[in-house]
C-alpha cells in the first residue's frame, strides 16, 4: 500500500515550511549543519557543508508536471498531523514501493 501523493505533498510542504522558518538553519547564508539549526554534533566526521545539501532531495518533486496527482489531488492531511492534531487511528505507513532512484 502506497501513500498517497496529497499526502506525501502536505507532509514535505510542511517540513520545508518548517524548515525555512528557522534563521538559525542558515549561517552567512550556507545551510547549517544539524538537523533543526546548529547542531554540530549531529555531522559525521567526513560530513561537510557540500554534503548538507542532500537536503535538496526534499525539491525532487518540483520536477513534476503541473498535472502529476501529486500537485492536482486535494490535500490529505500527513500522518503525525492525523495523530496528533485529530486523534485518528490512521493504522501504519508503509515503506515506499516504487522503482529505485
Amino acid at each position: 500500500k502506497n501513500l498517497p501523493p496529497a499526502k506525501v505533498r502536505v507532509a514535505l510542504t510542511g517540513v520545508i515550511k518548517r524548515f525555512l522558518s528557522n534563521p538559525n538553519n542558515f549561517i552567512d547564508g550556507w545551510l547549517a549543519a544539524g538537523v533543526n539549526g546548529h547542531q554540530p554534533g549531529m555531522m559525521n566526521s567526513y560530513g561537510d557543508t557540500g554534503a548538507l545539501y542532500l537536503v535538496s532531495l526534499g525539491l525532487l518533486q518540483l520536477g513534476l508536471p503541473p498535472a502529476d496527482p501529486f500537485w492536482t489531488e486535494p490535500p490529505i492531511n500527513c500522518t503525525q498531523a492525523q495523530i496528533w492534531v485529530s486523534g485518528v487511528d490512521v493504522g501504519l505507513d508503509e515503506a515506499y514501493d516504487g522503482p529505485a532512484c
